[in-house]
């Protein structure tokens, strides 16, 4: 909070006037966060340029443009500390599917992805992202939140994908 109130330019009482505690920020940044992403989706799913796997994988592994220094080596952390504020996450997490869930039955329907269980395909990829949030993973391999989901994403779909002969 202090880092804040110096960046922002205002004492830190100034900055609890608006913002009750430490707690209430993150989760305001939280939803900020997701509605940045979601914000997104339309936009990708939409877009007439990409081919139905990369606009599947693009709503997934779509980041945050107005957070873009987010460390996301440290959200094992909130899980630790501010297990609320994880259950938070959790949330968006899964309630951030519908789009994604369009895209999936496009693909199946075009025969561009194996005829699959969606909910099932769903469960994966929320596992796969509780999992690299979850824990100390990308520390331990030195690797960025977007490098890991990236090659998840694409050992995930080069196994849905259907190949046209």
């Amino acid at each position: 909070m202090d880092d804040l109130a110096n960046r922002m330019r205002v004492s830190k009482r100034t900055l609890y006037q608006h913002i009750a505690s430490k707690e209430e920020l993150v989760g305001e940044i939280i939803d900020a966060v997701f509605a940045d992403m979601r914000k997104n989706h339309q936009a990708i799913a939409n877009d007439p340029e990409m081919d139905i796997i990369k606009r599947i994988k693009n709503v997934i592994c779509v980041m945050p443009e107005n957070f873009p220094n987010i460390n996301y080596k440290k959200v094992y952390e909130i899980k630790r500390y501010y297990p609320e504020l994880y259950k938070k996450i959790e949330y968006h997490l899964a309630l951030e599917w519908e789009t994604t869930h369009q895209l999936f039955q496009e693909g199946i329907r075009n025969h561009c992805i194996r005829d699959v269980n969606v909910n099932l395909i769903r469960q994966l990829i929320l596992g796969t992202f509780r999992s690299l949030l979850d824990d100390e993973f990308l520390l331990m391999n030195d690797m960025t939140y977007e490098e890991a989901l990236d090659q998840s994403m694409d050992m995930i779909l080069k196994g849905l994908e259907l190949t046209r002969e």
